[in-house]
């Protein structure tokens, strides 16, 4: 029993002392200088914890800003990369006119084999870019032919 009593007693030790049993907070037995002297020193603690707030207040605001500066520098990098993703967009939305290599190898996704003979008559006579597409429409027509 007397080892629980003391076990609870060093765990009250540890423990803050309530605010009514606090001797600095009792003001009953004290003299008019020993008031202000206790004034004084709360002051001056007050004042110490409103610079060092003040002095961690500059300090979070200049890392803020630092971290913005450093964040700002992310975001013109990226925004330049964006300027040239577009840039380069823009010039492949571009209409413009296909290079004979470029008409060819899309004349070639085209299965003129599989084409109706009407169709493969119509797209040679229509056809603008006939000198292109000009074989592989023969090409088309042999083929509907070699089944006759």
């Amino acid at each position: 029993m007397i080892d629980l009593l003391e076990k609870f007693l060093d765990h009250r030790k540890d423990l803050p002392i309530p605010v009514e049993d606090d001797p600095k907070m009792k003001t009953d037995n004290l003299t008019e200088v020993e008031l202000e002297a206790r004034a004084k020193i709360a002051e001056e603690e007050r004042k110490v914890r409103e610079t060092e707030a003040d002095i961690k207040a500059k300090d979070d605001e200049a890392a803020r800003a630092a971290l913005a500066l450093d964040q700002e520098k992310i975001d013109w990098d990226q925004r330049k990369v964006v300027a040239k993703i577009h840039k380069v967009a823009a010039e492949n939305l571009k209409i413009k006119k296909l290079a004979k290599r470029e008409q060819r190898l899309l004349f070639q996704c085209v299965r003129y084999n599989f084409l109706t003979h009407e169709t493969l008559i119509e797209l040679s006579s229509k056809a603008p870019w006939n000198t292109v597409s000009k074989d592989y429409i023969v090409e088309g027509l042999s083929f509907r032919l070699n089944q006759f």
